[in-house]
């Protein structure tokens, strides 16, 4: 029942909803037109027309819809031909949409492009259009850019993508950006995957890398306990056999038997004693009879030098050979035996003859022996020392550590030009006075200047080191300090020597004197004896390299006078190459320029330099510190050498970074105990900065490095204003140095070096009238005061106080 009512209800006001239509005014069919059928009519589309009249009249009435727009579609006829107008455009434009979108298929172009071209306007879109027009011949740029956007996107790297749609410096930045956002990811997922690095703490690594260096050096000392151990446990215990002959010769007090005989009958036991000999070829030949004595290893050291025939001997008494030299040094040679006889040598004698294999190096290498380069080179505390060398011989192969002082501070390579000097030769000549009086007078400077820093002297020629030996023997006459300076050197005294000799010695500092050079006549004679030989080239790399900090190079002429199209000896074009890098070495390894402020230089890699590197060096130098990138020659650099504020000559510290010089290093020990010990003793302060901390925290590691910069500067003013106090006499005569003990802090302290004052009872004798028991005592007295010394030194005092 009601259901009937309701339907009853829904008639009756369907009834009533009819009738309102039929009475509804004329004006309803002029508003709607054809639309309006009453009863009939499409009430929905009605609807929907209501909706837009009423939208209109809102527009309207808030100013967005125009009078004349009203007026316009007030007229019927107005709107009539509109309508048809759009008839014909709406297919057009629905064509030119499928084209657009036809294009866009086919360039692959982004669709969020293709949304933009679409809400252009017409103008708008015409000009767009008639600007690819004018630019197809960039279309195949347009589509290499829309494939390589395409391809970011599969790589997950959409906000590059998005960087390169609409950022404006995308043009130049954003491989950086790119970059920037690879490594992020990179780092980001190494985290994930490695756990270790989440883990990293520099406190423990640091620790580890120390227990690392303590544990090489404590095995180091443990395999020399154990050397020493085993020789112990060998020697022989009962006096028989050999071991009596040896007694026998012990309590001999004449007629003792020659060492060739006594090797003979107790080499064996002289052995186990002793398994170590350090002999010449010449020695061995002389003192060992053949069968007497094996040896496990025979080690030929300055192989170079030894003749394959000398070195014969010793190879057959070994059962294996090591040959350690250098082929760029020195080989066996008779031109200074010729020049110490009478007969003089023609200076422009074509050379001595060699032999087709001059040395047991030589013949080693003949052999196929396997071989190894020892590249390290730490002798040289300035780069400068060997930098012609490394690259004239050894194809800069050699690892040379960088100095934290420039040629500027008064080391490296160094030229002296002598002006108002003359070359004298001939047989009675071959010197130059003025210039051996230049090399005295510097001696004395060294002297006087720097007497803690021992001294060598080397020469071209005999006729030159015989000038110099003369005119220090004139500085010894006239004052006591070159015997002091000497006193003060006993383990390297002062040398004068010539180019032949020199090999196997080096100094502190090194001065070479030419002597060769320009005549009385102005002429400059292109001769420089033993320098135009074969093998010349080989004698100036030892000479060259004798210098630990200091190597001052003495002629009469400069590089440019040298013309090498004069002679087509190699060792003249490597003497013109060493003066030339002398005489302006500054020039050819300038120091390089720090970084400036902000970006200046921060984008431009130098060898060996990780961005890691640069990004360290970019922040220390936006807070005002002078900081150079990737100091040094060779492959051993300083990522970053932080400058002095007081002394720009020297670096304050350096800061190491584990780019890829620290991850290819193949060896622990070279990468984290050597290599810092070497550089330490050449005096560098060294910081190493981990790529860890750095990425989680970079302030607080700038923090660290100034703490340590900080802590460097306080330390150099106070040892400054110590060095400069004035002490006296007194305080001078009776110093204490005091040296800290690494293992405990404590320190200890060592009175400097005492001297025997002499006897003045033998002062009126000659030594051997002296009295054996007279002798005997003042052995005693030597030994007392200066032990340990060795028995050269003390037949030196004996001599020098009689």
């Amino acid at each position: 029942m009601s259901k009937l009512l309701q339907y009853a209800r829904l008639v009756t006001d369907y009834q009533d909803f009819t009738d309102s239509i039929r009475d509804s005014p004329d004006s309803i069919g002029a508003v709607f037109g054809a639309s309006w059928e009453g009863v009939h009519s499409d009430f929905q589309l009605l609807d929907r027309g209501i909706g837009i009249i009423e939208g209109v009249i809102a527009d309207l009435l808030d100013g967005r819809v125009s009078a004349e727009s009203i007026s316009f579609l007030s007229d019927r006829s107005g709107v009539l031909s509109a309508a048809s107008v759009a008839k014909r455009l709406i297919p057009a434009l629905e064509k030119a949409e499928t084209g657009m979108q036809e294009l866009y298929d086919a360039l692959k172009l982004p669709p969020l492009d293709y949304e933009d071209v679409k809400s252009l306007t017409r103008p708008d879109l015409r000009d767009q259009v008639r600007l690819w027009k004018e630019n197809m011949s960039r279309l195949k740029d347009f589509v290499s850019y829309a494939q390589q956007r395409k391809k970011l996107k599969d790589l997950g790297l959409h906000g590059v993508a998005a960087a390169a749609d609409t950022w404006p410096y995308a043009s130049e930045r954003l491989s950086d950006y790119a970059r920037l956002c690879w490594a992020s990811d990179a780092y980001r997922t190494a985290l994930k995957q490695n756990p270790n690095l989440q883990q990293f703490s520099r406190e423990l690594h640091e620790r580890a890398i120390d227990k690392f260096g303590k544990g090489d050096i404590a095995l180091l000392e443990e395999n020399r306990f154990i050397v020493a151990r085993e020789h112990t446990a060998g020697m022989p215990q009962f006096p028989a056999g050999q071991l009596k002959v040896l007694l026998r010769e012990f309590e001999k007090r004449r007629n003792h038997l020659p060492v060739r005989q006594l090797m003979s009958y107790a080499g064996g036991a002289v052995q186990r004693i002793k398994p170590l000999l350090m002999m010449s070829p010449l020695s061995v030949a002389t003192y060992l009879p053949p069968g007497s004595i094996e040896f496990d290893l025979v080690v030929f050291d300055e192989a170079s030098q030894i003749r394959p025939i000398d070195a014969f001997g010793a190879i057959l008494r070994s059962k294996q050979v090591v040959v350690v030299g250098d082929k760029q040094q020195l080989p066996p040679t008779k031109f200074f035996e010729i020049d110490s006889q009478s007969e003089p040598l023609d200076p422009e004698d074509p050379g001595e003859s060699i032999s087709d294999i001059e040395s047991i190096l030589g013949l080693a290498s003949a052999q196929g022996c396997p071989s190894s380069m020892l590249n390290w080179h730490y002798r040289s505390r300035h780069e400068s020392l060997i930098a012609v060398s490394n690259e004239e011989f050894y194809e800069s192969q050699l690892r040379v550590f960088p100095s934290p002082q420039s040629t500027r501070g008064g080391n490296g390579l160094q030229f002296r030009f002598v002006r108002s000097s003359e070359y004298v030769p001939g047989a009675m000549g071959r010197f130059n006075p003025a210039e051996a009086k230049e090399v005295a007078r510097q001696v004395l400077r060294h002297v006087r200047e720097s007497p803690e820093k021992s001294l060598g002297i080397a020469s071209f020629g005999s006729g030159q080191r015989d000038r110099i030996l003369e005119e220090i023997e004139l500085l010894r006459r006239d004052s006591g300090e070159v015997d002091a300076f000497e006193a003060r050197h006993p383990a390297e005294p002062l040398f004068v020597k010539n180019l032949e000799n020199v090999q196997g010695d080096e100094r502190d500092v090194v001065f070479v004197s030419v002597g060769y050079g320009r005549k009385a006549d102005g002429s400059l004679s292109h001769n420089f004896g033993p320098i135009n030989r074969p093998g010349g080239a080989r004698r100036l790399n030892v000479i060259f390299t004798r210098a630990r900090e200091r190597c001052v190079l003495f002629a009469n002429f400069r590089h440019s006078d040298l013309d090498p199209d004069r002679s087509s000896s190699r060792g003249m074009r490597v003497l013109r190459r060493y003066m030339q890098f002398a005489e302006a070495v500054e020039l050819l390894t300038p120091a390089p320029e720090p970084l400036g402020a902000g970006d200046r230089g921060a984008s431009v890699a130098l060898p060996s330099e990780s961005a890691f590197a640069r990004s360290v060096g970019a922040m220390l130098s936006a807070r005002g510190h002078a900081v150079d990138r990737a100091v040094g020659v060779s492959e051993i650099r300083i990522d970053l050498a932080v400058r002095s504020r007081t002394r720009p000559d020297e670096y304050v510290l350096g800061i190491q970074c584990d780019g890829p010089a620290y991850h290819d290093s193949p060896w622990p020990r070279g990468r984290d105990r050597l290599g810092k010990d070497v550089l330490h003793r050449k005096g560098w302060n060294t910081l190493r900065i981990w790529a860890p901390d750095w990425m989680h925290d970079p302030e607080a590691e700038l923090k660290r490095i100034e703490t340590v910069l900080d802590s460097i500067a306080e330390l150099g003013s106070e040892q400054t204003k110590s060095r400069d106090e004035p002490r006296s006499e007194e305080d001078r005569l009776t110093a204490v140095y005091e040296v800290g003990d690494p293992a405990n802090g404590t320190p200890f302290t060592s009175m400097p070096y005492r001297r025997w004052e002499g006897d003045s009872s033998i002062s009126h004798l000659q030594l051997p009238d002296v009295p054996v028991g007279k002798l005997s005592d003042l052995v005693s007295a030597i030994v007392a005061v200066e032990s340990p010394i060795h028995s050269e030194e003390i037949m030196r005092r004996l001599r020098d106080a009689s």
